[in-house]
């Protein structure tokens, strides 16, 4: 018998063509990706939306104020202390009721010239070690250095984040054209472009869009310094990594998975290990040196970062907490927890593990592993959902992670046989959803999972659409079935108690503008200018009778209805009678509404 030959494939125009044209595909990705978020940029511009960092009740307004501390010449940030939102000041008051002496103690201490003493504050700052930072210190560095270069004005931080947005995408088609190919980068490119959550977070003061950007980095760099060894790249890892924690101190974990893979990597190959990690620790050193000087200047331990890991710590993971709530408070726990233990990470474990069994603690990690992976961007200081309806762009952008997840748990599967070569890009996965199993899941957290999961997504897509175009229907059916069982659990309709759009979500406008106007203007005793400013964010802003009842939400049309009330009681003392009338009647009308859920 002769010798059988296999049959020779030879690549199709689709597997060819991308590689083929490298430089058209990373042209029109950064040229979607740049006029997408020009159009994003003009658009939120437009709106009070841009100010978000106004309100309050914010990180947003944390970051804010403190970088411009910061940027005014505090550049040690020994003036910058716990943010004080409305629940550090309920636990604070929760503390007090059984405390009361020590309310007296504070107030005694905290007495300043000038200054009325803040017992609420000062009890934060003991709990939290100041002068410790409270929040991760590199961001709000770089915010301060934009506003003292540039101007105090958030579009420019927003410019910068936008740009970065830009090379994330870029750095994705790199990573995913490394190990899988031009075909499944093209597809990577696509989904990147056209996601509407990763461009929604670039125009935050937040650091989640530049924390998906930074873990892509890490492994980029990390697999340029495998493949090259060079004291240079071992260097550039390092720095990159001591970047990383002081942006976000959870990447420990990553960097962590770095160098242990790295370093097993160069064992395996017959290389001496002291000389790469020496290098890699030397860069990771420059790159955490000032915040070393900045801690030994003001008191601090050298190498602390934010104490408000073991406080957040017990909150999301005390047998109470509802995983699918993102972030809740128990007032009395936490409380309790940093009256008596100060918030240390010893006590916060121990008091975590004495509220759980195995199992309900198992239960409550799965519970975290699926609302990591569900359709749903869980708000925060921000809604996703709500923003589409005020910059139109973001709607027009096709990709969430209801596509996204069931793709990339597929890919994730069909990658696996080149897990060897392809370690950087499970290695971020896992890193991204490590933080939000061990803490929380919010929509803005999942940003870097984001990032991370679109490789694998586009491995699946591009696998469904080769084999159809390789007549290899069969293999093709098996994945899009599996991605759409998948789907099924991904998909899901919400729970009963999640709301896709929440009260504060729709009187946002008011919140981050119009409130401080109205009560301005009732400081200075001028009623009309309150009321007009009230009347003015109902005509712009306030949600329609059919928007109210398709909400969902039982909250909202009764918080309306006393914002008319307070709005006719502004226009009785402008002396506009007919108009508080009015208000009064819009508001009975929201009360019958309310009545009809």
């Amino acid at each position: 018998m002769g010798r059988r030959h296999k049959r020779r494939t030879h690549p199709t125009v689709e597997e060819t063509w991308p590689s083929r044209h490298r430089r058209l595909v990373v042209a029109t990705l950064i040229a979607l990706s740049i006029v997408l978020r020009v159009i994003y940029f003009t658009q939120l511009s437009a709106t009070p939306f841009v100010d978000l960092h106004r309100w309050r009740q914010t990180d947003m307004n944390y970051y804010d104020d403190w970088a411009r501390r910061i940027a005014a010449g505090d550049w040690r940030s020994v003036s910058v202390g716990v943010p004080m939102h409305r629940w550090h000041r309920e636990i604070a008051q929760e503390y007090f009721a059984k405390h009361p002496d020590r309310r007296a103690e504070l107030e005694r201490t905290d007495a300043r010239p000038g200054n009325a003493a803040d017992a609420d504050a000062a009890l934060w700052a003991q709990w939290m070690r100041a002068p410790r930072f409270y929040q991760d210190p590199l961001y709000p560095y770089l915010v301060a250095l934009t506003y003292r270069i540039a101007g105090a004005d958030v579009r420019y931080v927003f410019a910068w984040q936008l740009a970065v947005g830009v090379l994330t995408n870029v750095l994705i088609w790199l990573l995913v054209r490394r190990f899988f190919g031009d075909v499944v980068a093209a597809c990577a490119a696509a989904l990147a472009v056209l996601s509407g959550p990763l461009m929604f977070y670039e125009m935050l003061l937040l650091r989640d869009s530049l924390v998906a950007f930074t873990g892509l980095g890490v492994i980029w760099i990390a697999d340029r310094a495998m493949q090259r060894g060079t004291w240079r790249w071992l260097g550039a890892l390092g720095l990159s990594l001591g970047a990383a924690c002081a942006l976000k101190s959870t990447f420990l974990v990553l960097g962590a998975g770095v160098m242990t893979i790295m370093l097993l990597v160069l064992r395996a190959r017959g290389r001496g290990l002291l000389v790469p990690g020496a290098i890699a620790l030397a860069g990771f050193a420059v790159a955490i040196a000032p915040l070393v000087a900045r801690n030994v200047a003001v008191g601090a331990p050298p190498f602390s970062l934010a104490t408000s890991g073991p406080l957040t710590f017990v909150a999301s993971n005390d047998a109470n907490a509802r995983p699918d709530a993102g972030f809740g408070i128990d007032r009395t726990l936490l409380a309790r927890f940093l009256g008596d233990t100060s918030g240390g990470w010893r006590p916060a474990i121990a008091l975590t593990r004495a509220s759980h069994g195995v199992g309900s603690y198992v239960s409550m990690l799965w519970r975290k592993w699926d609302r990591s992976w569900h359709w749903f961007e869980i708000p925060n200081n921000e809604n996703f959902y709500y923003m589409r309806m005020q910059a139109p762009v973001l709607a027009w952008l096709p990709i969430t992670f209801w596509l996204c997840a069931p793709l990339a748990l597929a890919g994730l599967v069909i990658g696996a046989r080149r897990v060897r070569d392809a370690w950087p890009l499970y290695l971020l996965a896992a890193a991204s959803i490590a933080p939000m199993i061990l803490f929380y899941v919010l929509g803005r957290f999942r940003a870097a999972l984001f990032v991370a999961a679109i490789p694998f997504a586009a491995l699946a897509l591009a696998e469904i659409l080769m084999s159809i175009r390789g007549r290899s229907r069969a293999k093709a059916v098996w994945i899009a079935v599996s991605v759409l069982l998948i789907g099924v659990w991904t998909g899901r309709p919400l729970a009963g108690n999640q709301i896709q759009i929440r009260t504060a979500d729709w009187i946002l406008a008011y919140s981050v503008v119009y409130q401080d106007r109205v009560y301005g203007a009732l400081d200075r005793k001028d009623w009309a200018a309150g009321g007009a400013a009230y009347l003015e964010f109902f005509e712009r802003y306030e949600p329609s009778a059919t928007l109210i009842l398709a909400s969902q939400d039982p909250q909202l049309a009764p918080e309306l209805a006393d914002m008319h009330q307070e709005c006719s009681q502004i226009l009785k003392m402008a002396g506009q009678g007919a108009a508080a009338e009015i208000q009064m009647e819009r508001a009975r009308q929201l009360l019958a509404l309310g009545g009809r859920r």
